[in-house]
């Protein structure tokens, strides 16, 4: 919510009638069945534009913070300048308010709401929807739980909401208009001039915003005269000139501040105003303003203009940031001026300079990020990406609807590797689809196949493989055609590891054979590493166990070479799975005890869940007779499906649910055995994996059958392993090395 209002007077009937209609317990609302969305108290303050509406919601909010004591919930859904939010964007604000990480949010606008009702239920929370326009815009928002209500603002009359209470906010009354204005204007001012404050209160008419202008523009003139603004009010031709609301009003304000800075100070307000978001990062001004990194030693005179812009109170000092320097902000109608400015006084080419200089600060700090993600001690690099996240969104979608398509295009590459490290699906998506609408635009087919194949690994990261071997087809054809041979390459090597678990084993052995070749003859090792595995993979899935192992053995020297942590985990959790297939348990044990710690230093948790699932694999099929071994992965196998729940890992999910049941299998629980491989088949069949599907439907055939034998160490089980890179080959693990793609 935002802060309590501390100038906020009257509304004292409107605000008896909300709180008491909102509060749960109410009688008078209306009984309604499960099935209708406004079953939970509803309030809409409905009213003309700048009567206060906001104002009242925030105030009443904090009057019901005993009545909701689990929380309060704030969207503010219009600002004014950017496209209107949808309800699903909107859904995950709040669930990522509310806890759920973003990983964990589903695409889906339906399941979102269902997820936020489900996290809501037995809950008593003030939900406060600000600005809204229609009806649809509150719908998906409706929390289900009893204890829960809706507060919403509104300038139209949202009568088909049903059930809800409509609610007019009325102008202050002249006592209360009085009041506003003396906090604002102070006591003794107005006391001065009885006459000419009673004109005023007449020309503002009781609007708040209105009052507040007027008392602004006083406060702010010291040396003027009450009589002085209430003269230009009575002139009904002006008034509106004088008293304008909305961001009318906040132009003349923040003109008459603009019209006041020098020369320097000026052009830095219009050069934030080139900026998508308000956040303003320490290096930004500089790349503004000269091109200038921002890395080196501050600068005295670009201090100085900022402090000039903080004094006028156009921009604020907001943070200070995870590197010790300090951010700043601007409010967003603010910036909405400065954009108004820069449009009016700076020659096109130099907006563009300017935007380019930005983007490509931005490209050069993700670039050394994803670098150093690939080793160890990135503490600092984690924190920043997330720190800059959604300021990393903005700016992609900015950059490609500003016709900056390129500099789009290579941030949303060099963010890909990171998406997958971090699990980024949602932003992701929507960097990747930004960058495809504009290269489409602008008939760039390298830049379209790029998005494409960002669109593929994402899609393949949710889990929704038909999708993602859409894309990764069509972005392949157009690399191909292109000649385009490195990048072509890198889309086969994430295309295998996205289908080789899908029924297309020889497929994925083609795609990691094409790119293996080409990437040798490029001599680009990263890439070699990866092909390498990914064929190493398509060969196990398609039982041609001893030559995986060949292909893998090159892969491991390869990655030694490489010298980096990530691919190394990769490829020795790989070839210990061949080793699992070929009886090799030793083997297999001392692969994944250097595997394991590498994906700790590089804090690759979904590496490390997987790497659990091997070693438990290992364990039960080392010894598959031994419930003492089945009881001590248990504990591992839970935490690795805490792990991928909360990163919205599916298949992740599902593998571990079956090697839980596996476990409990061994133990002799056929309960919960049930329970794990029905919840792995479910995910199966959805996720589209037929061999997987497969042997969980083996698995509860033998439970059904009461058939008592240890299958974990049936030879004809043992092409689960076959699947090894399941644990690992999903393309938002395997590639987060390098950017030197």
């Amino acid at each position: 919510m935002p802060t309590a209002i501390p100038d906020f007077v009257g509304r004292a009937p409107l605000l008896a009638r909300a709180a008491a209609l909102l509060t749960p317990a109410h009688t008078d609302v209306v009984s309604y069945s499960a099935s209708t969305p406004t079953a939970v108290p509803t309030v809409i303050l409905t009213g003309l534009p700048g009567v206060g509406k906001t104002a009242a919601a925030t105030h009443l909010a904090h009057r019901l913070r005993g009545t909701f004591p689990d929380g309060q919930l704030y969207v503010h859904h219009d600002d004014g300048r950017r496209a209107r939010r949808t309800s699903a964007a909107v859904l995950a604000d709040l669930l990522l308010s509310i806890g759920v990480p973003g990983s964990a949010i589903p695409r889906a606008q339906s399941q979102r709401a269902a997820l936020f009702r489900s996290k809501l239920a037995g809950r008593r929370v003030l939900v406060v929807l600000d600005n809204v326009r229609e009806v649809s815009q509150v719908r998906p928002l409706l929390p289900g739980g009893d204890g829960c209500a809706v507060l919403v603002t509104s300038r139209a009359r949202l009568a088909a909401l049903p059930g809800a209470h409509l609610l007019d906010v009325e102008p202050l009354d002249a006592a209360d208009g009085h009041a506003l204005l003396t906090l604002i204007a102070g006591a003794r001012r107005l006391a001065g001039e009885p006459e000419a404050t009673e004109g005023l209160l007449t020309g503002c008419a009781g609007l708040p915003l209105a009052l507040r202008v007027a008392g602004a523009r006083l406060a702010g003139h010291p040396h003027r005269p009450v009589r002085w603004l209430a003269d230009r009010l009575a002139d009904e031709r002006r008034r509106l000139s004088e008293l304008r609301a909305g961001d009318l009003a906040v132009r003349a304000c923040v003109g008459t501040a603009y019209r006041g800075l020098a020369p320097d100070a000026a052009r830095m307000f219009r050069a934030l105003g080139l900026l998508p978001t308000g956040e303003v990062p320490y290096w930004v001004p500089a790349a503004l303003m000269s091109g200038d990194t921002g890395d080196g030693e501050p600068d005295d005179r670009l201090d100085d203009v900022l402090d000039t812009l903080v004094d006028a109170n156009l921009i604020r000092a907001d943070r200070i940031d995870t590197q010790s320097r300090p951010r700043y902000r601007l409010h967003d109608l603010l910036r909405a001026y400065a954009a108004e400015r820069a449009a009016e006084e700076e020659p096109p080419a130099q907006r563009r300079e300017m935007v380019d200089r930005v983007l490509d600060g931005w490209l050069r700090r993700v670039l050394h990020a994803a670098a150093a993600l690939a080793h160890a001690g990135a503490d600092a690099q984690l924190d920043w990406l997330e720190y800059e996240r959604c300021g990393l969104v903005a700016t992609v979608e900015s950059a490609a609807r500003g016709g900056h398509g390129e500099r789009a295009s290579e941030l949303v590459r060099a963010l890909d590797d990171i998406c997958h490290l971090r699990n980024w699906w949602d932003d992701w998506e929507r960097m990747a689809q930004a960058a495809l609408d504009r290269a489409a635009a602008d008939g760039d087919l390298r830049r379209v196949a790029m998005a494409e194949g960002s669109l593929a690994r994402a899609g393949a990261g949710r889990g929704r493989a038909a999708e993602a071997a859409r894309w990764f087809a069509s972005a392949i054809e157009r690399s191909d055609a292109l000649g385009e041979r490195r990048l072509a390459a890198y889309l086969r090597v994430y295309c295998s590891f996205a289908i080789g678990d899908r029924g297309m084993a020889e497929q994925a052995r083609a795609d990691a054979a094409a790119a293996l070749s080409a990437l040798r003859a490029l001599g680009d090792l990263r890439g070699t590493v990866l092909a390498q595995r990914s064929l190493g993979s398509a060969l196990l899935s398609g039982r041609r166990e001893a030559e995986a192992e060949r292909v893998l053995r090159r892969a491991l020297e390869a990655a030694e070479r490489l010298g980096q942590p990530l691919a190394l985990a990769d490829v020795l959790q790989t070839l210990a799975v061949v080793e699992i297939v070929l009886g090799r348990y030793d083997s297999a044990a001392r692969h994944l005890d250097r595997a394991l710690p590498h994906y700790r230093e590089v804090q690759h948790r979904p590496g490390e869940a997987y790497a659990v699932i091997t070693l438990a694999r290992l364990r039960l099929t080392q010894e598959p007779g031994d419930p003492r071994r089945a009881a001590e992965t248990l504990r591992p196998l839970a935490a690795s499906a805490a792990v991928f729940a909360e990163l919205g890992e599916v298949r992740g999910t599902a593998l571990t649910a079956y090697m839980q049941g596996r476990a409990y299998a061994a133990l002799g629980d056929r309960g919960r055995a049930r329970g794990h491989f029905d919840a792995a088949l479910a995910s199966f069949q959805v996720l589209r994996m037929p061999a997987w599907e497969k042997r969980a439907r083996r698995r509860l055939a033998g439970l059904d059958d009461r058939d008592d034998r240890d299958d974990l160490g049936d030879l004809g089980d043992l092409a689960d392993l076959d699947d090894h890179h399941d644990h690992h080959d999903r393309d938002d693990r395997d590639d987060l090395d390098d950017l030197d793609c």
